[in-house]
């Protein structure tokens, strides 16, 4: 399984108007981070590492040398995509959308679980870097939060590389 070592990390920065800031153009850049879909085996002496203690339950498994899984990360990333389309859902057309296809209930449900799936990632790892304050030109007197720093983060192609080249077979669906 991947890990922050066998990934390496980056420095990153928040940039606002950045690539993926906004609503217009930014669909098939989303779509292009949450197509990942190839499934890979967790060998099942590794299954202790999940809290998971034996194949309990209705687990793929793979030519019996383990079980078949998905990266979390892409699952997370697929829940900021569906929010932000869910945020923009009335100036683009997702009717063929799958994640939009169940009526309002349905849709809602999946957006809630979504932010509940970030907001567990957030508390989960949450991010101790500093943000400095420093004075807001635009209201004399007042303070505001410089966003723009330098982040210690995984190198997502290395993540994605690292799925496409253990790949055993694809799922469907996305």
């Amino acid at each position: 399984m991947p890990t922050s070592c066998t990934l390496g990390n980056q420095p990153q920065s928040l940039k606002e108007n950045g690539m993926y800031f906004g609503i217009y153009d930014k669909q098939e850049l989303m779509t292009s981070l949450t197509s990942i879909d190839g499934a890979f085996t967790v060998p099942i002496e590794a299954l202790t590492s999940l809290n998971k203690s034996s194949l309990d339950g209705q687990f793929r498994t793979v030519d019996g040398s383990g079980v078949a899984a998905l990266l979390e990360a892409f699952h997370q990333i697929h829940c900021v995509n569906l929010v932000r389309q869910y945020i923009y859902r009335h100036d683009w057309d997702y009717s063929k959308v799958a994640s939009f296809s169940g009526g309002n209930k349905t849709v809602r449900h999946h957006v809630d679980h979504c932010i509940e799936t970030i907001r567990m990632n957030i508390m989960c790892l949450s991010d101790v870097t500093p943000f400095l304050m420093e004075q807001d030109p635009r209201t004399p007197g007042q303070l505001r939060g410089n966003h723009n720093i330098v982040r210690k983060c995984r190198k997502y192609g290395a993540m994605v590389d690292w799925v496409k080249d253990n790949t055993v077979f694809m799922t469907a669906g996305k």
